[in-house]
């Protein structure tokens, strides 16, 4: 038969309310971090459908999304959409990659077409830009910075 042993009843007591502090405090911890979590993804959702809800309905915004859709997109096309409303420029359709800003312009006019590659060239490097095609009296062209 096996040994029989005294605990004291102060000592279990003692044992189970530390135990029970430890998960209180573990609980009360991931409450907190969820909170934080849940409030970061709504502030970028907000972040995002912003994007979507600044341009007019003759805009047309894609977002391209490698991995997820960050700060640094969002902080791109509001740099772009500054810059081309400073400046009184239009586009029709602008799609934001990591890497790449896609933007499609319409001008109505060649010196105007030039006016507006100049700018750009002045603020932003150009990598790729497609020749203007003439459609409806308008000028069409891309440009990716």
């Amino acid at each position: 038969m096996g040994e029989k042993t005294f605990i004291p009843n102060w000592y279990e007591d003692k044992k189970s309310r530390k135990t029970n502090k430890k998960i209180k405090i573990f609980i009360k911890a991931a409450l907190i971090v969820n909170i934080i979590l849940l409030f970061i993804i709504s502030n970028i959702s907000n972040e995002i459908k912003n994007i979507y809800g600044e341009h007019g309905n003759n805009k047309n915004i894609t977002v391209i999304q490698t991995a997820k859709i960050d700060t640094i997109v969002i902080e791109r096309y509001r740099e772009v959409s500054n810059f081309f409303e400073k400046n009184n420029f239009h586009y029709k359709s602008i799609i934001i990659t990591k890497e790449n800003l896609e933007i499609d312009i319409d001008v109505f006019n060649y010196d105007e077409y030039l006016h507006i590659i100049r700018c750009i060239e002045n603020q932003y490097s150009i990598k790729k830009l497609t020749p203007n095609i003439k459609n409806e009296g308008n000028f069409n062209f891309k440009v990716i910075l």
